[in-house]
């Protein structure tokens, strides 16, 4: 069952947090490191926001950066944190099935359009709309 509670975080979150040089929403993005140390990010220094880590995340890698607890770095390929680790970790923090997390990560909620052309706006509508039905699809 979806963790209602943690969507609604991660809506309010990625609605209070505006674009910066460190902090991007992208769709086409799991997790792309823009500066700093590749090889000792952690979700928690992604999550401090800070100039020496810079990220660019889509909703999956948001769940990482605000629910993920471990001190252990993100696993790394070359400017990215593994996108299967980022889905598959998403998933379980999310508590979605792997239909939900597929539809959800994928942008399928907005076919007409590329993924990497996702706003954050329209992401937390959908996101919005998912907690108001209560339903991921």
């Amino acid at each position: 069952m979806p963790n209602w509670r943690r969507i609604r975080a991660l809506r309010d979150g990625l609605a209070k947090t505006e674009n910066t040089e460190y902090r991007k929403f992208s769709m086409g993005d799991y997790i792309r490191i823009i500066s700093g140390n590749r090889s000792s990010i952690t979700a928690a220094k992604l999550r401090r926001n800070g100039p020496e880590c810079g990220a660019a995340a889509c909703i999956a890698g948001e769940a990482i950066i605000r629910f993920h607890k471990s001190k252990v770095p993100l696993p790394i390929y070359d400017t990215c944190v593994d996108p299967a680790y980022v889905h598959k970790t998403a998933q379980k923090l999310l508590g979605l099935t792997s239909k939900e997390a597929e539809y959800m990560f994928s942008g399928r909620w907005l076919p007409s359009r590329r993924l990497a052309d996702i706003t954050r706006k329209q992401a937390i509508s959908y996101l919005t709309a998912t907690l108001r039905e209560k339903i991921v699809f």
